[in-house]
């Protein structure tokens, strides 16, 4: 078996079962440790979100940064490939492992800005929440995978994508838009997190409304088919008689797979990345900063990925194959016409060029748990931009197995030590008077 059919197997397994099974039930288990506040005192949890703050740098700007990190390709060929996969209910299963997911990023962010002093990160709380030597290990064990992560998810699939979608739409040869791409990216993150926090402070909310106003005005100009469309969401959601019925069929469902995996590795809820860009918050109460982490994956799944994919099965309900990106702008072209390419190929290139900016960062923290040497991060900097040039000429299909291995190895871990440190969470919880 070659390293390559491995990782196929093992992501396989992973996907299909243990992925599914330790996101949801993760999520239920911390919602109800913390008293399911958010249902329970919506009042208090909406005016400690909205409280202003004197000192320190702006939480929104961490949730944006954070945000950059979250949507990228994923909440736009990620659903529609979602949905080709596993019918209109992964649509369903999305929305339902958004629920669990907001309350596993309040957990990893709050957690994060408990242990600011420790560097603010999934690493931080890892090694300061856990006591002896093994909550260091398994710092550094995450902190190796989130810098493969970096290169790969961050650096080649990125740069592959912004590369193809300007070649498609633009045709723009590969080399010089790569070249382009680590340019860009070198002038922003040699200026460290702040210069970070400023570009994606810039692009992500004016793109962000863009493909939403796209997104509805595809959505109204098809507003007759929207009852069918949501009795196939919620069909198919339900249709587990090809695995066999009962908890087996649920879990096994193609639908409640797709829908789970793509949904929450889309948010990045439980990945254990973004608490490394609210980390950069001024935020006096971790909790209140654990809140924007809950808005951002309203923001990412049930806003965006919704959109996406109701957009998508109102105008191409008879899609069976193809690119995720194709899929998308095959959905748009029925109603902006020859403009859909431009549109689309817009909104993907801005939400991945902030995509890289921002693991760029999430790298650059974790390469800080191994080595504190500044030319390491000089030599770290340079090489992911490369890698960019790189992602933009090769075929990465061969990576993405061995991508999709890492994050689900990430995520598996993090929730594991979010649920061990959850008296910690509740503990914050509680002193934000949200209990």
């Amino acid at each position: 078996m070659t390293f390559y059919e491995f990782c196929y197997c093992f992501e396989n397994t992973l996907y299909g079962f243990v992925l599914p099974a330790v996101l949801l039930f993760g999520g239920a288990y911390l919602l109800f440790f913390v008293g399911v506040f958010p249902l329970r005192h919506p009042k208090r949890t909406v005016r400690l979100f909205i409280k202003k703050e004197k000192n320190g740098a702006s939480p929104v700007k961490a949730m944006t940064m954070a945000l950059a990190g979250t949507l990228g390709v994923g909440n736009i060929s990620g659903v529609a490939l979602a949905i080709v996969s596993g019918g209109a209910g992964a649509l369903f299963w999305m929305w339902v492992a958004a629920a669990f997911s907001m309350i596993l990023k309040y957990a990893e962010v709050t957690l994060a800005l408990r242990f600011r002093k420790n560097g603010g990160s999934a690493m931080a709380y890892m090694s300061g929440g856990i006591a002896g030597k093994s909550g260091r290990r398994i710092a550094l064990v995450f902190a190796v995978l989130c810098l493969f992560a970096a290169f790969t998810v961050g650096g080649l699939v990125q740069a592959n994508a912004m590369a193809e979608t300007l070649s498609e739409g633009f045709s723009l040869p590969l080399l010089p838009v790569g070249i382009l791409l680590s340019l860009v990216t070198a002038a922003v993150i040699f200026g460290g997190a702040k210069k970070i926090s400023d570009a994606t402070a810039f692009l992500i909310p004016p793109v962000t409304v863009l493909y939403i106003l796209m997104s509805l005005i595809l959505i109204l100009k098809n507003v007759n088919g929207i009852p069918q469309v949501f009795s196939d969401i919620f069909v198919g959601a339900f249709d587990f008689r090809s695995a066999g019925g009962g908890i087996f069929g649920f879990l096994f469902s193609r639908a409640v797979r797709f829908g789970t995996t793509r949904g929450l590795l889309s948010n990045e809820a439980g990945c254990g990345t973004a608490p490394m860009a609210h980390a950069t918050s001024g935020s006096e109460t971790p909790a209140k900063q654990g809140l924007f982490g809950i808005f951002e994956v309203f923001v990412d799944t049930i806003v965006l990925c919704s959109l996406t994919g109701v957009g998508i099965l109102l105008a191409a309900p008879e899609m069976s194959s193809g690119g995720g990106i194709r899929i998308v702008t095959a959905a748009f072209s029925t109603v902006f016409g020859g403009f859909a390419p431009i549109l689309v190929s817009f909104s993907v290139v801005v939400f991945a060029l902030a995509t890289v900016f921002c693991w760029a960062y999430y790298g650059e923290t974790a390469l800080l748990w191994l080595t504190r040497k500044k030319a390491a991060r000089t030599l770290y900097r340079i090489l992911f931009c490369l890698s960019l040039t790189v992602g933009s000429i090769l075929t990465v299909d061969a990576v993405f197995s061995a991508v999709d291995l890492v994050l689900c190895l990430m995520t598996v871990m993090n929730v594991c030590v979010l649920i061990r440190l959850s008296p910690l969470l509740r503990e914050e919880t509680d002193k934000a008077g949200l209990l």
